[in-house]
């Protein structure tokens, strides 16, 4: 039994993927405007120089919580396929974020880390 291409595509279940569309281009550089934004919105977060990462820096009561938070920035960094560089000196922990470095981005800004930024707080 054949099944033509309209069955198929009408049958593909979550996460699979239709072969006949273009695959969606990558996540682009936010502009330096939407970045401005971003920063009056969330002032704890700072341009880190070079102008294609953001910085931020916690205080925690003791280090074991600061570790415990860097672990759990890192496992949804991972996940959210994001490059975060962590350091954690007793209850101070200080994130940079930026893209991960991928075919066709730069490993900037872009609206991926802008919802990290978000999530974070």
């Amino acid at each position: 039994m054949s099944m033509n291409m309209k069955q198929t595509v009408e049958s593909l279940g979550p996460g699979e993927v239709d072969l006949r569309r273009p695959p969606k281009p990558p996540d682009t550089n936010l502009k330096p405007e939407r970045v401005q934004e971003l920063l009056q919105a969330f002032p704890a977060w700072r341009l880190m120089p070079g102008g294609n990462a953001l910085g931020r820096t916690w205080e925690f009561p003791a280090g074991f919580v600061a570790a415990g938070y860097a672990a759990f920035v890192a496992g949804f960094a991972h996940r959210e396929g994001l490059t975060v560089f962590l350091e954690c000196t007793g209850g101070t922990l200080s994130i940079t974020l930026r893209s991960s470095n991928r075919p066709g981005v730069q490993g900037g800004l872009t609206e991926q880390v802008l919802g990290f930024v978000q999530a974070l707080g």
